[in-house]
């Protein structure tokens, strides 16, 4: 079967043989694709435009993709829309002018038949639009719309009349709607459009809202509200554990003496394992281990933070779809009634509030993306611009080498087409695995907090008082400094308690390479593309991943295909992590001033990590320092940072020695 853009390019090179050229149009109006593009209004007037825009393309690329073909249909259906009405008034003007200049001998009565001829047609037209603006009026009456509000949707049908709106901030911008009304406007659309038909059409192209019910329903259904993906985990403890023993354990040689140093079971093991094995693509313990110490980088090493269960991503792909278009304040009840159809029992409308949206909006708040103050929800959304990522590609994967939480920069390497080109000497990947006991350690010393760690090994708990997180120069393993000088490593640490802890940041659902995945397939299917499944399953997942796949319901990408947002912001750990890097001096060795100006619009309002408490081994000075120190700083005013920036961008392998705080071969 001939996919889109097949039928398009056959439709553009035949566009001269007209036998050759219908046989193909017919075949792009059977698609699926241009099937639903015909909901724009009068499906011949529709199908007319297409033909008009196949036989007089414009494309920069041929065959365009299909949302390419999509924006081109819009511009071209008001641009026939806005001829009609030229060519009515043309028509008008002439008839008008042929009755000026009829001569005397021409009665009355024929003057009249030209003159009821125009009536007529500005009545009809008059007529019909009056009809349906006093059917949406009655319909939004019948609704419990008040006046008002009515008004507001009436006038933006007669500015529609004239053209229509591409987006909402078309419309905001031609009603001049005051700036502190634009969220109250977004509502009310939504509410109208939500129940009136007429309206919802009318507004199609601000809103994504008519698929929510869809996807709503469909996970109200019985085992539809949560996906369950077994090769994914909730407890990264696990996978910690067997992580350690292989990279820590020199006595394993193989299967046999692996499955000997694993405390759990044969089945566990193979379990958990095998997971692992999937997760790197591979199926060698041996070989494994070897990419793990001497291959990965940092950033590649981390993705074993990847793997966190999702069973709330439909869920959290509408609502940040809903967020992404709203702004200032939302309530959860204004977000009830757009999701939920309007027959819902309110039995069903209470729980859903109470069980699903209301932990939803809180995880949400968790990630960043909103703020919290007296059941007040704030919007607080924000991406990174192709600028941007443009100049991070390179700093992002040098920084998981240096700084703690390589798996946080690794998440937004994932957001990047990054050039990881660093080997780091004197550096300990097997710190990654500690990330989420770093994270709360620290937390501990920076808040003074009394905690209790659980030893492995060891079946009680001690209570220490944190004070500094040291990179040991012996091992450049991380170890923890308590108040009574007695230290830890951090690999000797299986869990951290202390009061009022939260779940772990950086092992987050939100992280997972599953949205990754539905990410990239919903674009693939808002553009008519359904055949690069497998690729993009393979780029993002793990070996067993295409077998899981085939048990989603696929139907679940074609209704989020229909979202007009599907990207997932950054989080606040995210930000936080680039605000640190770039306080270091070492960041300008990769980013211009200009592109740090830029960087610093994203990341003005939140706060770095605070590494104080953080120390590493400077040999310089031969004690123990801060990871900016000034040694560090003296050296980056001593060089030539344009040079350096130029041969780094030249370079396919650079290599920085942690001892000497610099690069081996600049």
């Amino acid at each position: 079967m001939e996919s889109f853009e097949e039928i398009v390019k056959n439709c553009i090179l035949h566009k001269n043989n007209d036998d050759l050229f219908e046989e193909n149009y017919q075949k792009l109006l059977c698609c699926e694709q241009v099937q639903n593009l015909l909901y724009y209004g009068d499906k011949e007037f529709v199908k007319g435009v297409i033909y008009v825009l196949l036989k007089d393309h414009s494309f920069k690329q041929i065959p365009p993709t299909f949302n390419t073909f999509k924006n081109a249909l819009n511009t071209q259906i008001q641009i026939q829309k806005d001829k009609k009405r030229i060519d009515y008034r043309n028509q008008k003007n002439q008839l008008n002018n042929n009755i000026l200049s009829l001569n005397a001998n021409i009665s009355d009565d024929n003057s009249c038949t030209y003159m009821d001829e125009l009536k007529s047609d500005d009545n009809v037209e008059e007529n019909v639009e009056n009809k349906e603006k006093e059917e949406i009026r009655q319909e939004l009456a019948q609704k419990g719309f008040k006046e008002k509000h009515i008004s507001i949707v009436l006038k933006i049908y007669d500015a529609s009349l004239d053209g229509g709106f591409e987006n909402l901030h078309d419309c905001i911008t031609t009603l001049k709607i005051k700036e502190n009304c634009h969220n109250e406007l977004k509502i009310l659309l939504m509410q109208c459009g939500k129940k009136v038909k007429k309206v919802r059409k009318m507004i199609s192209s601000f809103f994504s809202f008519s698929v929510y019910e869809k996807v709503v329903e469909y996970l109200l259904e019985a085992n539809n509200n949560k996906l369950k993906i077994s090769e994914l985990i909730i407890d990264f403890n696990k996978i910690r554990s067997y992580l350690s023993i292989l990279v820590y354990n020199d006595d394993i040689k193989d299967k046999t003496s692996y499955i000997k140093n694993c405390s759990g079971s044969v089945r566990s093991y193979e379990k958990e394992i095998h997971r692992i094995l999937s997760l790197f693509k591979t199926d060698n313990i041996l070989q494994l281990k070897k990419e793990l110490l001497e291959d990965k980088t940092p950033n590649e090493f981390s993705k074993i933070f990847d793997i966190h269960n999702v069973p709330n991503i439909v869920f959290n792909f509408i609502l940040l779809d809903y967020l992404q278009q709203n702004s200032n304040e939302i309530k959860p009840a204004n977000i009830t009634k757009i999701l939920l159809p309007d027959n819902t029992p309110q039995e069903t409308i209470d729980n859903f509030r109470k069980n699903t949206l209301r932990h939803r909006l809180k995880e949400m708040s968790e990630y960043g993306f909103l703020t919290i103050k007296n059941e007040k929800y704030s919007v607080n959304i924000k991406f990174l611009n192709d600028k941007q990522k443009n100049a991070l590609k390179y700093v992002v994967p040098f920084f998981c080498g240096i700084y703690p939480f390589s798996s946080i920069g690794h998440f937004l390497a994932s957001r990047l087409d990054i050039k990881d080109i660093f080997k780091f000497e004197e550096y300990n990947i097997k710190n990654i695995l500690d990330d989420c006991i770093t994270f709360d350690l620290l937390n501990a010393i920076n808040n003074n907090s009394t905690v209790k760690i659980s030893l492995k090994n060891k079946n009680t708990d001690e209570k220490i008082e944190p004070k500094e997180l040291i990179l040991d120069k012996e091992k450049s393993l991380l170890k923890i400094k308590a108040g009574n000088e007695t230290e830890y490593y951090l690999k000797e640490i299986d869990e951290i308690h202390y009061d009022n802890k939260s779940q772990n940041p950086i092992f987050s659902e939100i992280y997972s390479f599953y949205y990754k995945i539905f990410e990239e397939l919903i674009n693939e299917y808002k553009n008519g593309r359904i055949n690069n499944t497998q690729e993009i399953l393979k780029k993002y997942g793990t070996n067993d991943t295409p077998v899981f796949w085939n048990k989603i319901d696929e139907r679940i990408l074609k209704f989020l295909s229909k979202l007009k947002f599907v990207s997932v912001p950054l989080t606040t750990l995210e930000l936080r992590w680039l605000k640190t890097i770039m306080q270091d001096p070492r960041f300008d060795l990769f980013v211009s001033e200009k592109e740090k100006q830029n960087l610093n619009e994203l990341v003005f309002d939140v706060q770095e990590f605070d590494l104080s408490s953080y120390k590493i081994f400077n040999y310089k000075e031969n004690k123990y320092t801060n990871i900016i120190n000034e040694n560090l700083v003296r050296k980056i005013k001593e060089k030539d940072i344009e040079k350096i920036r130029k041969l780094i961008k030249e370079l396919n392998s650079v290599t920085y020695s942690l001892k000497e705080q610099w690069f081996k071969n600049l």
